[in-house]
């Protein structure tokens, strides 16, 4: 089986990034004829790098081909060169043995430590023009590294014009590469992400976007959605370095081949993407300040101009809202940034706490960043800012998105948590404060990263998690689950007291306030924030053998419940909705001949037992239509990944109207989501 990686360049103007590129891999990654003409790299270029297993090795190896980005060294395409080192765990950095450390040196090394990259492989090039020094440079970048939190996994001599060092630069390059595969978390499991790097039309295939699968994995015929805008794409085709492929994993380097109903304008910035990103505006972040760009020294140096919030307090500076651009994934976002106050902040170090001067630590600030534009960007992403002329810092997104209902003073806890790791706590946290008091996992994944979310959501369930930088001791009680959704006991149990008391108030038998109490009126009054899905089955849980018993969408005394109408009745009205799949309620109580209340308390009645259904308010369908139809949702989406109602109005042989009416029922019961003009199917249907 191969095994694909990409990997990215690093380096100063001309210190032979894509002379060694091309040496290493026969290819010139410089794709623009000015790039050529000026022997200088100003966008993205990119070249494969194909490494055949040994025949007689053991155990067997595997073939590797590594996708690498050329990224330009001037610090005038410095936008270009963070495009391309997004989402990436290994760098080749690039330093010429005649000059060594240089400003563009430093500057990739910078954006590389922000974006959370913590090993390179260290090429000294050009060895025939200063083989003296080839010693001393790599020991001076391995310092320069070590300030940042990264360090070189090996250092390779090499020369792009004798070739000397080529073949063992390609030999240690697989070796680290399988290594860090092994020891990587696997990505294989999560939703498909993709950062679009490039868009062109190619005749006879129509649009084509570029970029590196960073999760996930892609099929041909997959539907997925590009981010901002939520626009819906079908794969018609995918290729990596011209070979066709079925299927794609996550670490290639990818072309897409991409079908869409309306032409969308795309560009770079824009995300693939299995599971939609939702857009957001005010992010929560972490803040490192590395300082000034232009400057490089035994610490990296610093500019006038910085974020620090603290050198603000202590000239008296007030803490203003300052511009910043944010650049995330292949996509830059203007914005301003604004310090939370008081400002926390936590030290971190590089290397041993203990044994560096002050001098060498850095502190992380939370802040929020508001964008201009919505930005599709996700927790747990890591992220770039560029401020003033020179300045530059990054982080962590701990919050893809600021909910308004988050008050002031539960944001620095809730980020410290987040900050910390503890992200069943954070789920815990956000149960407790949320108007909704009952959410699923897809409305908390703005704060859980993708690669963490199951495994948090399933620690809430369990006991308290401990040490816990937030001293609440609600943390420590463990969240409940009811069918989808995740609540916390302990504002739940204030809403089933409400809900108790004036149930039961309202229909004791001494009271002729009320015969019945509609479950929606009922959530209207206690708790209108509550998901309309939810309710019904708190009431269920709750009220079960409190002298109330659940009718279709209404409470009843039991007293009245037992004394339904007649079982005769109950049989006339499910033959009659088992011979015709949906039927209005007006024409199926005209066949019965029973007036239309009468038979909403026999719908009432089949519905409690599960038997059928009012559907979209005014027609009726029986359980075994519903499930079937449920059934054909399901083939439509395997074939298809798409649901359009034309589909299944022909799968289900019956008219629009009708098929309308039990789209919106599925819709309503989170069986189905609107997407575009067609529908993604939510819940897998139930055995036949």
């Amino acid at each position: 089986m191969t095994k694909y990686f990409t990997i990215a360049t690093a380096g100063h103007v001309d210190h032979g990034k894509t002379s060694l590129l091309k040496a290493l891999t026969g290819v010139n990654p410089d794709r623009l004829k000015e790039e050529r003409e000026r022997e200088m790299t100003t966008d993205l270029g990119f070249a494969p790098l194909f490494i055949k297993a040994a025949a007689d090795s053991q155990p067997p190896a595997e073939d590797i081909v590594v996708g690498f980005i050329d990224v330009p060294g001037h610090g005038k395409f410095l936008k270009n060169m963070l495009a391309g080192v997004g989402g990436l765990h290994l760098a080749l950095l690039v330093v010429a043995a005649d000059e060594g450390v240089m400003p563009q040196t430093l500057q990739h090394i910078k954006i590389l430590s922000l974006l959370g990259v913590r090993q390179v492989l260290l090429a000294i090039s050009k060895i025939d023009l200063a083989p003296e020094q080839v010693k001393s440079v790599g020991q001076s970048t391995e310092a320069l590294l070590a300030l940042y939190n990264m360090q070189a996994l090996a250092v390779q001599p090499v020369s792009a014009v004798s070739l000397n060092g080529i073949d063992a630069l390609s030999h240690t390059l697989a070796g680290l590469l399988l290594q860090l595969h092994c020891n990587s978390p696997a990505k294989a499991e999560l939703a498909a992400y993709l950062p679009v790097d490039r868009v062109f039309n190619k005749s006879g295939y129509g649009k084509v976007v570029t970029g590196t699968l960073v999760e996930g994995s892609i099929k041909v015929g997959d539907s997925l959605t590009l981010s901002p805008g939520a626009i819906p794409a079908r794969v018609r085709g995918l290729e990596t370095f011209g070979r066709k492929l079925e299927a794609a994993h996550a670490g290639q380097r990818l072309a897409v081949n991409l079908a869409f109903k309306d032409e969308p304008k795309l560009s770079r910035g824009s995300v693939l993407s299995t599971l939609p990103c939702a857009p957001a505006f005010t992010l929560l972040v972490t803040i490192e300040d590395l300082g000034g760009l232009e400057y490089f020294g035994e610490d990296g140096g610093a500019t006038a101009a910085s974020l620090d919030p603290e050198r603000a307090s202590s000239t008296g500076s007030k803490l203003k809202p300052q511009p910043v651009k944010l650049y995330h994934g292949t996509a830059e976002y203007p914005g301003y940034l604004r310090w939370l106050e008081p400002a926390a902040c936590t030290a971190e170090f590089s290397g041993e706490k203990e044994d560096l001067p002050a001098k060498k630590r850095r502190a992380l600030y939370f802040a929020q960043i508001a964008l201009d534009e919505p930005g599709s960007v996700r927790a747990g992403d890591r992220f770039v800012l560029r401020y003033g002329d020179h300045g530059i810092a990054g982080g962590s997104i701990l919050g893809a998105d600021r909910p308004h209902w988050f008050k002031r003073a539960d944001i620095q806890p809730f980020l410290s948590l987040l900050s910390a790791g503890q992200y069943a706590g954070a789920v815990r946290f956000v149960l407790q404060k949320h108007p909704q008091l009952a959410l699923k996992a897809e409305q908390m994944h703005w704060f859980l990263p993708q690669s963490e979310a199951s495994a948090a959501l399933a620690a809430a369930l369990e006991g308290a998690e401990t040490p816990s930088p937030v001293e609440d001791t609600s943390l420590n009680v463990a969240a409940k689950k009811l069918a989808e959704y995740y609540y916390h006991p302990l504002p739940m149990a204030r809403l089933e007291k409400k809900v108790t008391a004036y149930v039961l108030s309202s229909l004791a038998p001494e009271s002729q306030a009320a015969a019945s109490i509609s479950i929606e009126s009922l959530r209207q009054k206690l708790c209108p924030f509550l998901d309309r899905s939810f309710l019904p089955l708190l009431t269920g849980e709750v009220l079960t053998g409190k002298l109330v018993q659940r009718q279709g969408d209404k409470l009843v005394p039991l007293a009245r419940a037992s004394s339904g109408a007649g079982a005769d009745k109950k049989r006339q009205v499910l033959t009659i909705l088992e011979a015709q799949p949906v039927l209005e309620l007006s024409e199926l109580a005209k066949q019965c001949g029973l007036a239309e209340r009468a038979l909403k308390e026999i719908m009432d009645e089949l519905s409690t037992a599960g038997e059928a259904e009012i559907v979209s308010y005014e027609f009726a369908a029986s359980r075994k239509t519903i499930e079937a139809g449920h059934r054909l949702l399901g083939k439509l989406w395997q074939a298809r990944r798409d649901i359009s109602p034309s589909e299944f109005r022909e799968a289900m042989q019956v008219s629009r109207k009708y098929t309308m009416a039990l789209l919106a029922y599925y819709d309503d019961h989170q069986i189905t989501r609107r997407v575009g003009n067609g529908r993604m199917l939510l819940k897998a249907p139930p055995k036949q």
